[in-house]
């Protein structure tokens, strides 16, 4: 049986440097972090445009099927360009 994905709302936190500039942070959900820490998986993939994710990144080709996955399902790939005005 397929788990399906649990989603989550999280503010966008900022932060001011003491020399001026800014940070943005967002947490992750408890649940999730320390499942990627019991895998020992201490690096994230972020993919952004529109829309954002977060894949652990845990084998050398990571970001390769991560892409290969979004150029095969045009429905997630959508979704992420949905609001894009470089369309």
């Amino acid at each position: 049986m397929v788990e399906i994905p649990k989603i989550f709302e999280r503010k966008i936190i900022q932060l001011k440097k003491p020399r001026g500039s800014t940070q943005y942070f967002i947490t992750l959900p408890k649940e999730f972090a320390e499942k990627l820490k019991a895998q020992k998986v201490d690096s994230l993939l972020i993919i952004f445009n529109y829309g954002l994710g977060a894949f652990p990144k845990n084998k050398p080709k990571t970001e390769e099927a991560l892409l290969t996955f979004l150029q095969k399902h045009h429905e997630f790939k959508e979704l992420f360009m949905a609001g894009d005005s470089h369309e």
